[in-house]
């Protein structure tokens, strides 16, 4: 075994690649990297670690996708990991030296993992159906809205599969108020942008858009709750700004404060 002073860092675990899956980013201090998340995890014959795990490696961004393919999401994985370190956040991070597949079956780690795969529903009465997407740890349903399909996310409990009670409130007092929300929303954003449009976004031979127009336009298409009372509400844009999306923050009282264009 290699003594030498990086190696005394050097750990091997074993653990399960959360359902978001690896995934590719480049920083300005080490370029590109790979990363992924492992949840729950441990030091081999060492109690399972349900605290997630973020890893990462540098590499050249053509190696990014081939290491991607041995490291599926909710699949169990050994790895050789360096500068293993908590987060102010409860979570940890290491760098990445090399994967391998386990030698061994790890029946609680299997088992974490199968856990993972299941589907997670939960029904209510006010909101109807809502589905967890693990992927990104948020709860999905949809609301109807003036005869059109809304989609409504709220988010679940850090590491669970619980919905977050206090952001399932907010997204109940939301939907029970939408249309004083999204009248105060489209106001809002068109008392924000309609001067951008009429700027910087008019097509050859359009006549200057009033902010009343603007607010017509809009089609509210996601809303969004958290649980310390905010709430995004999302809105086609009505090609204002050639199919742009215009992204309305606030609280669920129905006071905004940012009005911007993404997508």
């Amino acid at each position: 075994m290699n003594t030498s002073a990086n190696s005394l860092s050097e750990l091997r675990i074993a653990g399960v690649v959360t359902p978001l899956g690896p995934f590719g980013f480049s920083t300005r201090e080490d370029g590109w990297m790979l990363g992924f998340h492992v949840n729950p995890w441990r030091l081999l014959d060492g109690p399972l670690n349900f605290t997630e795990l973020r890893v990462t490696k540098p590499m050249p961004m053509e190696q990014i996708d081939a290491a991607k393919a041995g490291l599926a999401a909710t699949s169990v994985v050994s790895l050789l990991i360096r500068d293993l370190e908590p987060t102010e956040r409860g979570t940890h991070i290491a760098r990445l030296e090399e994967v391998a597949v386990l030698n061994t079956s790890d029946h609680e780690m299997e088992a974490a993992a199968a856990e993972l795969r299941l589907p997670v529903a939960l029904h209510t009465e006010t909101l109807g159906m809502l589905r967890l997407d693990r992927r990104i740890n948020i709860f999905e349903g949809e609301v109807t809205y003036l005869g059109r399909s809304v989609q409504l996310s709220i988010p679940a409990v850090h590491n669970s599969s619980e919905v977050d009670a206090g952001a399932l409130s907010v997204a109940i007092q939301l939907v029970a108020n939408l249309s004083h929300v999204d009248r105060a929303a489209t106001q809002f954003a068109a008392s924000r942008l309609t001067q951008l449009k009429n700027d910087s976004w008019l097509e050859e031979n359009e006549n200057d858009v009033s902010e009343r127009e603007f607010q017509q336009r809009l089609v509210l298409a996601v809303i969004e709750a958290e649980a310390d009372g905010g709430i995004s509400l999302f809105y086609d844009d009505g090609n204002l700004f050639f199919g742009h999306s215009i992204d309305v923050r606030g609280v669920v009282t129905g006071e905004f404060y940012e009005a911007s264009i993404s997508g």
